[in-house]
């Protein structure tokens, strides 16, 4: 394989800043609603994530106007000193705050925003194409076994006590960003020195921002379907995103009513799930066409969301959690090496990123209706389940409608 070397750097850098980004993006939710905050922070995610919107959209011309790697590295080593910065503040102060996870969680945020992004627009220029099945499942296993980890690590560090036999000492979140904040490091200097031969030769892009983003969008323009099927195959992404950040935490303690341990694994057989899906989804659905087995992946949610509503125990929590993991991943494996065919690198950060206006904007569209207060009393949250079920529900109508229109990779 061409670039051998430099993809398995690129994944090792992706996967050190993947598991200790996990720990703080799953422990800032945790420190929240340990102090009664749950819907203040689902107040705050949903403005990040409006701001979101706009970055997102920056953020694709960043990464089809620059050099990718350099991005890589540039963000990471800035990541590394803000991180690095809380993390100081927070342990001069005796601890962290409220501004201190606010603050960290936002950084976090949106590096997010061009890290996916950036992230697969380099490997697509680095791999060759007869690798895009084997490289998107590489992605996901590697992806979600920093998550599994993260998750894991973040119910020991956070409660503490004994864990198979060792008493392990509860860590506080500021030492937690310093991890945090090392790893970013870490990954810096592997991106660094990076070494690796174009496979995929770019024109110099020219022209203002709104040129260079309405190249995106003409593209998407032209080839409309290829646009409705972007868009749709995202939904299940939606559910994983205003659930893992916002909704799983109250769940687990108002339905389930068990601790902020509940939440933390369920992270970790959610990765579990999207293991299985990147090492397997790819030779169950050999025979199948992508959008046939996406169809069957979203069906398969809508029952999760289903079951989810209707019992409340704790181990139904973890397997519709390996559920959704299993689907969540396996429409990324199989949409990946699609896009990858389909659009063109010289355009794939911005189509990405208007791709993903539409999924920012459901996700802000949900966060906004699951804060009303109705949402937070006793054990109501569980109606959310029921809502994204007869989304997901509409989501498989269109898929099935555009399915015979969509062009071949």
């Amino acid at each position: 394989m061409v670039n051998q070397s430099a993809i398995r750097r690129l994944l090792t850098a992706n996967f050190i800043s993947g598991i200790a980004q996990g720990i703080t993006m799953i422990t800032i939710p945790m420190y929240f609603a340990k102090e009664g905050m749950g819907n203040f922070f689902t107040l705050f995610y949903l403005i990040v994530t409006f701001i979101g919107l706009f970055w997102g959209l920056y953020a694709g011309t960043l990464v089809d106007k620059y050099n990718r790697q350099f991005l890589f590295w540039t963000f990471n080593l800035a990541c590394a000193v803000l991180i690095g910065g809380l993390s100081i503040w927070a342990i001069a102060s005796g601890g962290v705050t409220g501004t201190i996870a606010i603050s960290a969680f936002f950084i976090t945020f949106l590096y997010y925003g061009i890290h996916f992004n950036s992230f697969y627009a380099f490997m697509q220029e680095i791999s060759e194409q007869k690798s895009y099945n084997k490289i998107a499942s590489t992605i996901e296993i590697q992806v979600q076994l920093s998550s599994a980890l993260a998750g894991g690590l973040a119910a020991i560090v956070w409660e503490g006590g004994e864990w198979w036999g060792f008493n392990i000492p509860k860590i506080d979140l500021s030492y937690i960003l310093a991890f945090n904040a090392f790893t970013y490091f870490l990954a810096f200097l592997l991106l660094k020195f990076l070494k690796y031969q174009i496979l995929i030769e770019r024109k110099p892009e020219v022209g203002n921002l709104w040129e260079r983003l309405n190249t995106g969008y003409n593209w998407l323009k032209v080839n409309k379907i290829v646009a409705y099927f972007g868009i749709l195959s995202l939904s299940v992404f939606v559910l994983v995103m205003v659930g893992t950040y916002s909704l799983n935490t109250v769940y687990s303690d108002k339905v389930i009513k068990a601790g902020q341990h509940v939440y933390a694994f369920s992270e970790m057989f959610f990765a579990a799930g999207a293991m299985v899906a990147g090492a397997f989804m790819q030779y169950i659905f050999k025979n199948f066409r992508t959008i046939n087995a996406i169809i069957f992946l979203t069906i398969l949610t809508v029952i999760k969301c289903i079951i989810l509503f209707f019992f409340h125990q704790e181990w139904i929590f973890y397997s519709c959690c390996f559920i959704l993991g299993l689907s969540n991943a396996g429409i990324r494996v199989l949409r990946i090496p699609f896009m990858f065919k389909i659009v063109p690198n010289q355009v794939q950060g911005r189509v990405n990123s208007l791709l993903g206006i539409s999924n920012t904007l459901l996700r802000l569209l949900f966060l906004g209706l699951f804060s009303i207060s109705f949402f937070h009393e006793s054990d109501n949250i569980k109606y959310v389940f029921i809502v994204f079920a007869a989304f997901l529900s509409v989501v498989v109508a269109c898929l099935w409608a555009i399915k015979n229109r969509l062009p071949a990779a």
